[in-house]
């Protein structure tokens, strides 16, 4: 497995947010052939080959190899996570809805799945389940800073700005500098958006850039 895990951090590079250089996917695909060079029945080198083939936009390929390691190891919930990724990029909302709460009954004790059926909803302007998809994340994992992320997107997508700089502002002291933490920019894009959707486009223009 170290040579899947060692493709999965060149992985991780980009899409982590750490760097842009497309050159780590070409690392991250040189060492997950080695891992199916060496075991080309290994369930985890299969699905990290898949989510390869995700992100280089190959999605056929990619769900051969979702469906694959889900055959060989169906209580993963990351591969089925993935399947429910690859349907919402597909615009298969209702199977990627589907999908997700069968990653959530596979192991309930992970956010991700919970997550995305938010982000899902949002995208359908589905207000109701948005928030009832939210409530469930809170009731489980209490004040994760994700949650706040993942309310702003659904006020983003419901066009509700003045919503959003009231929330940020709610819980951070204008007068301070902001620090942008690197696992939360896309916060920063939303509350920087609203902002300057609302008139304040100096200080919108400073989230966003």
């Amino acid at each position: 497995l170290a040579w899947v895990d060692l493709g999965r951090v060149y992985h991780s590079m980009i899409d982590g947010g750490f760097d842009s250089d497309p050159a780590w996917y070409g690392k991250s695909e040189q060492a997950i052939r080695r891992a199916l060079d060496l075991d080309p029945g290994c369930p985890d080198a299969i699905f990290a080959w898949g989510a390869h083939q995700l992100v280089r936009g190959n999605k056929p390929e990619a769900y051969a190899a979702f469906c694959r390691s889900a055959r060989l190891m169906p209580n993963n919930w990351l591969v089925w996570h993935y399947v429910g990724y690859l349907f919402r990029l597909s615009n298969m909302l209702d199977e990627a809805v589907a999908v997700g709460e069968h990653a959530i009954s596979v192991d309930p004790s992970i956010p991700w799945p919970y997550w995305a059926l938010v982000r899902i909803h949002a995208f359908r302007h589905d207000e109701a389940r948005a928030r009832e998809s939210l409530e469930r994340t809170r009731a489980r994992f209490g004040s994760h800073p994700r949650g706040f992320l993942m309310e702003v997107l659904l006020l983003s997508h419901l066009g509700r700005h003045e919503e959003i700089v009231a929330l940020w502002e709610r819980f951070n002291d204008p007068r301070k500098e902001v620090r942008k933490e690197t696992e939360f920019h896309a916060v920063w894009l939303y509350v920087g958006f609203a902002m300057y959707q609302i008139g304040r486009k100096e200080e919108g223009e400073r989230f966003m850039l």
